[in-house]
């Protein structure tokens, strides 16, 4: 299934000389059938870090044990955040320690230690030309 999601901050950085790109996502490794798959782009290190104000973000209904989806997004310097929603909360279901319950990953393929990477690690460039991510989900 693949689903195209124009941001739209593009339409407020229309002004803005920098040029809009597709960045196609593609995520493997979900649990096939169950759920939907949320994802979340963020250009900067403290949205990511609090979780808040992405660029762009999508919902994708989970058929097989992936999906991908596609934004146009203005050159810069973006991360990609993916989870896996099996229970449909909204939220990254997590254990009493708090690791996570649920499928996740991150551009790049990113881990952090005992927690989330930053924002350095799993970023990614995007240019002119159209970008392509792979996230491989962790269960």
């Amino acid at each position: 299934m693949r689903t195209t999601v124009p941001a739209f901050l593009l339409a407020l950085l229309a002004g803005a000389s920098a040029q809009a790109a597709q960045v196609t996502v593609t995520v493997s490794n979900a649990v096939a059938g169950r759920g939907e798959i949320r994802a979340s782009i963020f250009d900067g290190a403290a949205a990511f870090d609090k979780g808040d104000d992405p660029v762009a973000a999508v919902r994708l209904r989970v058929h097989g044990e992936g999906g991908t989806f596609a934004f146009d997004l203005p050159e810069g310097r973006y991360v990609v955040r993916v989870f896996q929603d099996i229970d449909r909360d909204g939220k990254l279901g997590t254990n009493m320690l708090g690791i996570p319950s649920e499928p996740f990953g991150f551009s790049n393929d990113a881990m952090g230690t005992m927690g989330p990477p930053s924002f350095d690690q799993a970023v990614v460039a995007v240019g002119a030309e159209p970008t392509a991510i792979r996230i491989n989900l962790r269960r």
